[in-house]
């Protein structure tokens, strides 16, 4: 982060960019000791108060205060035309359809999304005792697939208990974050839901794009490299409930695996990854293009650089990337 924003020159108080160029600064030196970020959760704790206890707190819940703190105090963050950090990284369009059940007329709506929540308890409850496995891929089918809802259309005016409603991801971010919903919160205690989802090192997800998702539609959903992503990291809960429990974390470090739990790193291999209980997992998209700002120095047009990119179709996506840049800015500036 530090092209972008430096603790050291930094003058606002409790900043969470200041906290994520510090860990990095402390990752990357030649200590080789732990580092203990107390005052990343300091900071945490003064701008979300709801985490500021010792008791145990939901990982995904920590993300997101994450990056809502890094939002707000990175340079270029701001509701309009945002180009902060986050959103550079992790945003995304969320579409979703409603066709009215009277006229058919189908009205569509866009949202920015930094992560996907993928539901598991309708499809734990169907499962039979021989049958105790589900997919990324099958929780993904089931959020794009159609259901039906109460509405009341724009065109005919008329309310209908069969309207269909469909979501559908409208552009895809370069770091793509799923959270796998296992915990049913209740009045007095939360139940976790324990069954194994089975997930790839490699992610396609173009059947669940907008482009594909809606029938009918003539254009062209470009090359499958625009749709595909390799597994980042994965974040483990081990317990049964929200509140008691530990998180360990696997993370891949140059094509090489780690598990990180509390302050012991140990090299694992990819297929004890794979076989892990995830309770959220990231992607990085596997092709990224690239555009130069007034400097002249190339950085990445939505994330992370990687090495040995196929130039044709960064080409490509970056056409693609630039039409899709431009409904997200608008999406913002109606916000």
């Amino acid at each position: 982060m530090s092209d972008r924003h430096n603790y050291q020159l930094c003058e606002t108080k409790d900043c969470m960019s200041c906290e994520m160029d510090r860990l990095f600064t402390k990752i990357y030196s030649s200590e080789p000791g732990p580092f203990v970020p107390t005052s990343m959760l300091h900071c945490l704790w003064v701008k979300s108060s709801e985490l500021a206890t010792y008791a145990q707190h939901d990982a995904h819940e920590f993300f997101i205060s994450m990056l809502n703190q890094i939002h707000a105090t990175t340079p270029g963050s701001s509701q309009t035309n945002c180009t902060c950090l986050v959103h550079s990284t992790f945003a995304g369009l969320l579409q979703s359809d409603v066709q009215c059940g009277h006229c058919e007329n189908v009205t569509s709506r866009s949202e920015i999304m930094l992560d996907i929540s993928l539901e598991l308890k309708p499809a734990a409850q169907n499962m039979g005792a021989g049958n105790t496995e589900m997919t990324l891929l099958s929780c993904l089918k089931r959020f794009t697939q159609p259901e039906k809802t109460t509405y009341k259309c724009d065109k005919c005016e008329k309310s209908s208990n069969d309207a269909t409603k469909q979501l559908s991801i409208r552009k895809l971010p370069p770091v793509l974050c799923f959270q796998l919903k296992r915990f049913e919160v209740g009045a007095a205690s939360s139940n976790k839901i324990d069954h194994v989802v089975r997930f790839g090192a490699t992610l396609n997800m173009a059947p669940f794009s907008s482009v594909m998702v809606r029938k009918g539609t003539n254009r062209d959903p470009g090359p499958d490299s625009m749709y595909e992503y390799d597994l980042l990291a994965v974040v483990n809960h081990d317990g049964q409930m929200m509140d008691n429990g530990h998180y360990t974390n696997f993370a891949r470090c140059q094509d090489r695996w780690y598990k990180f739990d509390d302050a012991k790193v140990t090299r694992v291999t990819l297929q004890e990854c794979l076989k892990s209980s995830a309770y959220m997992l990231v992607y990085v998209k596997r092709h990224l293009s690239y555009r130069a700002p007034p400097g002249g120095v190339f950085i990445p047009e939505d994330g992370e650089i990687l090495p040995n990119i196929d130039m044709s179709e960064s080409m490509l996506m970056e056409l693609s990337a630039a039409a899709q840049d431009e409904e997200l800015l608008q999406l913002l500036e109606d916000a």
